[in-house]
């Protein structure tokens, strides 16, 4: 069945050609490459926390509520192809607010890139391996699939 559903995922590339820049895009799109793909369940706030204490693990100013490896190939072509799907199928709408509750860390041979998504507010953070930042528009549209990706691995997305 896997494969069935990542040829139409496929089908709609274009979302990180159009909102990721080149660094990061190398990373993104090539999964199978990639050392190592982390995702977490984050606490939404309304932007990130100036100060979290130091034993608290966070994620770019957001409370981690839980994170998982995934380290299976098409596991990771799968969440990366839906993440690219959610950009590409964005009107490029989205809401003022910013309350993410998935983050994902694809660490390449380029380095890390860092995703902090929020699914409700129509748009994510983008951390670029030379630590730049940048925003990219996403569609609701795929946010169960994520998330049900996200709690095959035990995560539990805050609702």
């Amino acid at each position: 069945m896997l494969p069935t559903l990542l040829a139409p995922l496929g089908a709609c590339r274009g979302g990180f050609e159009k909102h990721v820049e080149p660094a990061s895009r190398a990373v993104l799109e090539d999964a199978g490459a990639l050392e190592s793909l982390t995702i977490l369940a984050l606490e939404p706030s309304l932007g990130p926390a100036e100060t979290l204490p130091p034993d608290v693990d966070a994620f770019h100013g957001y409370r981690v509520n839980g994170r998982a490896e995934v380290s299976d190939p098409a596991e990771r072509r799968r969440l990366l192809a839906l993440v690219e799907k959610g950009m590409a199928d964005s009107d490029d709408r989205r809401a003022a607010c910013f309350a993410p509750r998935h983050g994902i860390r694809a660490r390449g041979p380029g380095g890390a890139v860092d995703l902090v998504i929020c699914y409700e507010c129509l748009w994510m953070v983008i951390h670029a391996p030379d630590g730049s930042r940048g925003e990219a528009p996403t569609a609701r549209g795929v946010e169960p699939d994520v998330t049900a990706l996200f709690e095959a691995h035990g995560l539990s997305i805050a609702r």
